[in-house]
């Protein structure tokens, strides 16, 4: 299993290449890309991946460590991670995109028609209000988090002139950064430093140069975990950070 503290992107450009020994690759289990790659990075032996853990299989478990991959619907994860708490210590592993190319390849022929990179971006900013739902955890003296930050490509089956191409995958390219956090503080310089002394949603917005939806996120998931207290302030909250 891998150092989450020291991300290795050699190692990560191996876990992009399939097999040739003719075991299961990227797709195995109804997995997209993203699972699958980072799956193999943290733990490329098999024996250690879809463990069976009472009722739930875990993607990784090995030296008394779980690993779970969640690349979307964090809410869903509690009762899992509630179980698997009890036995063991959980990292859980969940990727935010930074940037993107689109591929179009020829639906008939397999070949690549286009590469192009999408005005579509991520923030780093970004991946704070998906975690939300799991503030909570934090709390739990077995529960960690590694958040690798990627660029992917979105690979498209392209159709008749005008029309979108139908997405058949996201694959990734480039480990480009990670943060791995035993608690809350950890990820404050996901937000420029140092913060203002108290601030709404708006102005933080504008103090970190993110969009508002961003900014709100942050400002809750912070508040969540102890981080900020808020006022009411007319229609809004003022948050202060502790």
């Amino acid at each position: 299993m891998i150092d989450f503290e020291s991300p290795d992107r050699a190692r990560f450009l191996r876990a992009l290449t399939l097999p040739d020994d003719g075991e299961a690759g990227i797709g195995t289990l109804n997995e997209r890309s993203v699972h699958a790659v980072l799956k193999r990075y943290i733990e490329p032996d098999p024996e250690f991946q879809e463990v069976p853990m009472g009722r739930f299989f875990a993607d990784i478990a090995r030296d008394g460590v779980i690993c779970e991959i969640q690349t979307s619907r964090i809410y869903s994860l509690s009762e899992k991670l509630r179980h698997f708490l009890v036995h063991s210590d959980v990292v859980l592993v969940t990727p935010q995109i930074l940037r993107r190319h689109i591929l179009r390849i020829d639906p008939e022929t397999g070949a690549v028609l286009s590469r192009r990179l999408s005005p579509r971006r991520g923030r780093r900013t970004d991946i704070l209000g998906d975690l939300v739902p799991v503030a909570s955890w934090f709390s739990h003296p077995g529960f960690s988090l590694w958040i690798p930050f990627l660029d992917v490509c979105d690979v498209r089956m392209a159709r008749e002139k005008g029309k979108r191409g139908e997405k058949t995958d996201t694959v990734p390219e480039e480990l480009v950064d990670a943060v791995f956090a035993r608690e809350p503080r950890e990820l404050l310089p996901l937000l420029p430093s140092p913060l203002p002394e108290s601030f709404t949603v708006k102005e933080l917005a504008a103090f970190a140069g993110i969009p508002p939806a961003s900014a709100q996120g942050a400002a809750r998931f912070f508040y969540e975990t102890g981080l900020f207290r808020r006022e009411k302030e007319g229609r809004a909250f003022r948050y202060f950070p502790l």
